[in-house]
């Protein structure tokens, strides 16, 4: 089989034993760039032709493995047809405000390596938590992880001064001093606190003027050191009270103490009480004691002087006589001592 091309007045014949036929109506007539005369014979016998053919490459090896990458409209290699080292490849994307977030950063948009460096420090949260950036930080990102990172833009440098970058000028409440002047210690006016504490003092002598005296032995001075007055006895004067009468220095013992005879079948102690005299000839008697508290220390004598019925001391309300509720007694001209300790009663 052969096959019979034409162009340009030309005539080429390629037989299907690979015999290439070129005829030109004249010799020298043009076939592209070439000026070609009648050419016959095979393909590997036209050694520079073969020569020139070795040094292209089959349109079937643009773009597959093994072969040559196409250009695209502008000349450029397709990224599809780039390896993954040179895609990777970081990108400078420009500047960034860690506090606007500007440009919009979030994980999951962007391309393995671009990265902006922060010109303006601030938290952001991309999506899997806040991250700090500093001035000159890099935010970066991770197309493995799809997630934008930080690293840090200068670690060995100090990052910041009491939280500012750049050019730092420090006021005193940056270091928590704010309440801070530079006034010497012996100009420094009292506080608040102690003025108001001060105006509840009185001036000096006030409110006693009479006390603003010498100290001395004098008649007119105060008593100081071993004054004699401070150490010699001294008689009181003036009106006794209490369980006294009279005046002082010689009162009397005013002290009133009172005997109940009772035959009836109650007797209720009275405070000046020292005796009762309890006839149970006819009846029993109950003998009602005061609130403990009322006789602390003091004694009460009860008799009975009759051999029938019974007598009952009966204390104050819950109150106890040596733990029991009531105590009673029989005999004719039995008599008892009890005393109040301020809470209970007590046999003595």
């Amino acid at each position: 089989m052969s096959v019979e091309l034409t162009s340009l007045s030309n005539r080429i014949t390629v037989t299907a034993d690979n015999n290439i036929n070129i005829s030109a109506p004249s010799p020298g007539a043009q076939i592209g760039l070439a000026i070609w005369g009648g050419i016959s014979g095979s393909i590997p016998d036209q050694t520079d032709l073969q020569t020139a053919l070795d040094l292209k490459e089959d349109e079937a090896n643009k773009g597959a493995s093994s072969g040559y990458a196409p250009l695209d409209a502008s000349s450029l290699v397709p990224l599809t047809n780039l390896p993954d080292s040179v895609k990777t490849g970081s990108e400078y994307k420009g500047a960034y405000n860690a506090t606007t977030n500007s440009p919009t950063i979030i994980n999951g948009t962007g391309s393995n390596g671009d990265y902006y460096r922060a010109s303006v420090a601030g938290s952001q949260d991309f999506g899997a938590g806040s991250i700090t950036f500093l001035i000159g930080d890099i935010v970066i990102y991770n197309g493995t992880t799809s997630l934008w990172e930080r690293i840090a833009g200068n670690p060995d440098l100090v990052q910041s001064v009491a939280g500012k970058q750049g050019v730092v000028a420090l006021v005193k409440g940056d270091v928590g001093l704010g309440n801070v002047d530079n006034t010497s210690d012996a100009n420094k006016p009292v506080s608040t606190a102690q003025q108001t504490e001060i105006d509840t003092k009185e001036d000096s002598f006030s409110k006693n003027t009479a006390f603003n005296k010498n100290f001395g032995t004098g008649s007119s001075d105060v008593c100081a050191g071993n004054d004699s007055r401070l150490s010699d006895s001294r008689i009181p004067t003036g009106t006794a009270g209490g369980d006294l009468s009279g005046t002082y220095p010689n009162p009397s013992v005013n002290i009133t103490r009172t005997v109940q005879s009772i035959s009836g079948t109650t007797a209720t102690q009275v405070l000046t009480d020292s005796l009762h005299v309890l006839d149970t000839s006819s009846n029993d008697i109950t003998d009602n004691l005061l609130a403990a508290a009322l006789w602390t220390g003091k004694t009460l004598n009860i008799k009975k002087t009759s051999s029938l019925n019974k007598v009952t001391i009966n204390p104050d309300g819950s109150e106890t006589i040596d733990g029991a509720a009531t105590f009673d007694f029989f005999n004719n001209n039995e008599s008892i001592t009890i005393m109040s300790d301020g809470t209970g009663i007590h046999i003595v």
